[in-house]
């Protein structure tokens, strides 16, 4: 038995919201006691045929296994249809399920099995074969999805595998783009123009506080700028990164600035000039991209004239002077 070729996956629960929101240990306890598996299924809406996850030749392959019968004998298929109705897979409620899910040879993945492309064959067999007919049997489940993301939020999806080399890949990179997004934080909080344009642009992630009324941007001091910056990239830490690091950042924030003071308005996703009613791009990465190309120099500078006229932010605040946006 090849055991490096090992490969564990879990099968788990996809809880309601109202699970999440019960957090006391009295109803965690008994959920936790709560049975809930995968049982006999129809392979589709128009047959009665069982549901099994498997194609022919890998029921020949594996059932005999479980069944103590060859696919030549008579009743192999009768056998085959009374396991799998009389077949259930319960799932814990905390941990899941563990399954052995490797194959002796030649590994393959839960995005290959679920797009036909199972490596499974007489020369290439399962390690645990138990194991792997109850994954294959959840896989073809309707409410099973292949991955916690597909999972969340999901209200048709009752279950979901979860594996955990993809689990730990997955939180070394949130963990190395939280450290990007502080580094992010050190390098531009004493530059108070940086600032006051990713506050400004990522107003919108800013987290509410209970019972505290919602962040204007353009009323903070500088020092409270800082403090939504450096919470801005704890709690979204990808986006402030990407942002953080965006060579159009201050075309994207003019652009911003001109829709906060009527030059500019947004109809949807779309950016139009409010005079004409023209659309200049279906967001702010297009309308920037469309409004400082060397074609429109001269609307660019019709806007930031009309903008200083306006004038409505005397000092963009206390930091980004007018006559820098209109320079």
């Amino acid at each position: 038995m090849a055991e490096s070729n090992s490969k564990k996956i879990y099968l788990k629960r996809n809880r309601p919201f109202v699970h999440e929101q019960m957090m006391s240990e009295e109803v965690q306890e008994a959920l936790s006691h709560s049975r809930r598996g995968i049982g006999s299924f129809f392979a589709g809406k128009h047959t009665t045929k069982k549901g099994t996850g498997l194609n022919d030749m890998e029921t020949k392959i594996l059932l005999p296994h479980v069944l103590d019968v060859t696919p030549e004998e008579p009743e192999f298929r009768r056998k085959v249809d009374s396991f799998y109705t009389e077949i259930s897979t319960n799932v814990p409620f905390k941990t899941g399920l563990e399954l052995e899910i490797g194959l002796e040879n030649s590994p393959e993945t839960i995005e290959e099995v679920k797009t036909g492309k199972s490596k499974l064959s007489k020369a290439n067999m399962p390690l645990n074969i138990d194991d792997y007919i109850k994954f294959r049997h959840a896989m073809a489940y309707p409410g099973t999805v292949i991955s916690p993301t597909l999972a969340k939020g999901n209200q048709l999806a009752e279950y979901y595998f979860e594996d955990p080399t993809e689990v730990s890949t997955r939180e070394l990179d949130e963990l190395n783009t939280a450290d990007q997004a502080l580094n992010d934080y050190q390098r531009i909080k004493d530059s108070p123009d940086k600032v006051e344009m990713i506050v400004t642009l990522m107003r919108h992630w800013i987290p509410k506080k209970v019972g505290k009324p919602a962040v204007v941007v353009g009323l903070l001091t500088q020092t409270e700028k800082l403090i939504v910056l450096r919470e801005l990239a704890q709690v979204q830490p990808a986006k402030f990164h990407e942002i953080t690091n965006d060579e159009t950042l201050k075309n994207k924030y003019i652009v911003d600035e001109l829709i906060s003071v009527n030059l500019l308005k947004r109809v949807g996703s779309t950016i139009m000039l409010e005079e004409t009613g023209d659309s200049i791009g279906e967001s702010l990465k297009e309308a920037a991209a469309y409004l400082f190309s060397p074609k429109q120099t001269q609307l660019l500078n019709n806007l930031k004239a009309a903008y200083k006229e306006k004038n409505k932010k005397s000092a963009l605040s206390n930091n980004i002077k007018t006559e820098e946006l209109t320079q």
